[in-house]
C-alpha cells in the first residue's frame, strides 16, 4: 500500500471504470453527474458530442463511475429518478369531499387555459374549411387568386 496517496495501484477494482447508466438526453445525464459530484462521487460522461450530432444513433450518453462507487451511485440515481421521492407527499387526499375536488378541478382547468369547448369547435371548423378550400381549388371548382 502506498502510504503517500493511500491508493492500492495493484487492485484492479480501484481503477476499473463501469457504466452506470445510458441517457437519451444530455441534460438528464448532467443532472445525475451534478448529484453524484454533490455527494463526492467522481463521474464522467461519454458520447456527449456524438449524441448531439446523432441523437439516437449511438446508444446514448453514458454515465461512468468507478467500480467501487457503483452500488452507492446506483442507489443515488434511482432515488433521483423516483418521482415520489422528489414530492415527499406525506398527506393523504382520501379525506377530500366533492366540493374540494370540484374546486381543485376548476383551479387546474383555469391554469391550463382553453377549457371552453367552443374554442375546440372553432379550431376544428376552421381546419375543416381550410382543407375543403384546398380540395376545391385542387380539382378546379374555384379559381385561384392570380394577380398577374
Amino acid at each position: 500500500m502506498n502510504k503517500k496517496y493511500d491508493v492500492d495501484y495493484t487492485s484492479p477494482k480501484e481503477f476499473k471504470i463501469v457504466t452506470l447508466k445510458y441517457f437519451c438526453t444530455e441534460h438528464e445525464a448532467w443532472l445525475c453527474v451534478a448529484r453524484l459530484k454533490e455527494v463526492g462521487i467522481p463521474s464522467f460522461l461519454s458520447n456527449t458530442n456524438a449524441s448531439t450530432a446523432f441523437p439516437f444513433a449511438n446508444g446514448g450518453i453514458g454515465l461512468h463511475v468507478k467500480a467501487v462507487d457503483l452500488e452507492v451511485s446506483t442507489k443515488i440515481i434511482e432515488k433521483l429518478e423516483d418521482p415520489l421521492s422528489i414530492l415527499h407527499l406525506e398527506q393523504s387526499f382520501h379525506d377530500a369531499d366533492h366540493d374540494e375536488i370540484a374546486y381543485e378541478k376548476k383551479v387546474y382547468e383555469q391554469k391550463n387555459g382553453m377549457t371552453n369547448p367552443y374554442w375546440y369547435m372553432a379550431i376544428i371548423t376552421i381546419s375543416i374549411l381550410i382543407v375543403i378550400r384546398a380540395f376545391v381549388r385542387a380539382i378546379g371548382w374555384a379559381s385561384t387568386f392570380d394577380p398577374f
